[in-house]
């Protein structure tokens, strides 16, 4: 339509122009009223035109207000606590030196373990409802697919099925401690581990596979890659709400 509108405009002011030349009209009087009709014809087409354009950038301006408002809320309360404990873990992981972990760093693993995996579940019982909301589905997938990785690197209590069961272990037990008021930390999770024979067990398991160095750089590169790939989105969606 802007394209029309200036294509327009610029025929007519090469008609006015032909005609005045073409009819050889020397009379200042007609030329006036010639040269008149172009101009009031260009103002109202560039009146047309600025409006049509204001109201292009007023709504996508309104569009990029809409979605900035219900992705805000997602990332600030769920997005950066769950990427803040996975950054948290993977540093942690990556300081140990197997096979010598003392008994204070496999309980703070085993805590950020239990936080990465609580604010997991807190995410899919959220509004959100476990899909990530970002930019596009394809920047979602790529966020999914990260998180999947871990999973499948992360076997610390032995296949896919008993480490669930033990990880949904530490999911209850932070969802039902933690909140806004009292906040679940470590102090608080380690004496609970050491009243729970399942959970010093659960300390155990994992402390043994993260002795071995291969499980260890594994799930320290998984770790990495789903916080750069999560953080790169959140930061495409912050360009895209600037520009």
């Amino acid at each position: 339509m802007i394209g029309i509108g200036l294509g327009g405009s610029i025929l007519v002011i090469f008609l006015g122009i032909s005609i005045i030349n073409y009819q050889n009209i020397r009379e200042a009087g007609a030329q006036a009223v010639i040269v008149g009709g172009v101009i009031t014809f260009l103002g109202t087409s560039y009146t047309a035109l600025y409006s049509e354009i204001s109201s292009f950038y007023k709504d996508r301006a309104s569009n990029y207000e809409k979605k900035w408002n219900l992705i805000y809320p997602i990332i600030k309360n769920i997005y950066m606590p769950w990427i803040l404990s996975a950054k948290s873990l993977q540093r942690s992981i990556e300081k140990l030196s197997p096979p010598k972990i003392t008994h204070e760093e496999i309980s703070h693993v085993f805590f950020l373990v239990c936080l990465f995996y609580g604010y997991r579940l807190r995410f899919i019982m959220g509004d959100a409802g476990g899909t990530i909301i970002l930019s596009t589905p394809k920047e979602q997938t790529t966020v999914s697919d990260a998180y999947y990785k871990i999973s499948n690197d992360f076997h610390w209590a032995g296949d896919s099925a008993k480490t669930s069961l033990r990880v949904s272990e530490l999911q209850h037990l932070f969802i039902s401690k933690d909140n806004k008021e009292d906040p679940y930390v470590q102090f608080r999770f380690v004496q609970d581990v050491e009243k729970d024979e399942s959970l010093k067990k659960s300390r155990d398991v994992l402390e043994t596979w993260l002795k071995v160095e291969d499980n260890k750089n594994k799930v320290n590169n998984a770790l990495k890659e789903f916080i750069n790939g999560f953080q790169s989105e959140i930061d495409r969606v912050y360009a895209a709400w600037e520009t």
